[in-house]
């Protein structure tokens, strides 16, 4: 019995070895599109693509005491944020941290310009981490924390 469980347990340890470069070149890739997608939306200020891609109770949290917290006042925030301002972001994904087969840590650097709703002329970097969490299937993020770094 115990040569049983050991070699399964064996098995199981090779057979992860070999997937997670499988799937860390997945992550990798979803997490590109993803990265894609959200600065799409938000140049187009489509807020409703941009909520959809936070869980239901998900976090957006900046250093400037910005706080929002599910989908509601996620939507409210990203229609404050659009109404007020004309900007624009480039967002540079870093770096991929799986956390199991349903979780992962994101970060990367965010460049915004534009003109804030009182006339001024803006440009700023950023840089973020995500937590994302895999639901039904499709990754969503669960909490975003932004700082500004210049």
């Amino acid at each position: 019995m115990k040569k049983i469980i050991k070699y399964g347990l064996s098995l199981a340890f090779v057979t992860l070895l070999l997937a997670a470069p499988v799937l860390g070149q997945d992550m990798a890739k979803v997490m590109k599109e993803m990265t894609a997608t959200y600065e799409k939306a938000y140049n187009s200020e489509d807020a409703k693509t941009l909520v959809a891609m936070y869980t239901e109770d998900g976090v957006r949290t900046f250093d400037d005491g910005r706080n929002y917290q599910g989908s509601a006042e996620l939507l409210a925030g990203f229609m404050a944020e659009f109404e007020a301002n004309d900007l624009k972001v480039k967002i540079s994904m870093g770096e991929i941290t799986p956390a199991g087969m349903d979780k992962a840590t994101s970060t990367g650097t965010y460049e915004v310009k534009g003109t804030l709703g009182t006339g001024e002329k803006v440009s700023y970097m950023g840089k973020y981490t995500n937590s994302l969490v895999k639901v039904n299937g499709v990754w969503k993020i669960a909490k975003t924390a932004g700082e500004t770094i210049q």
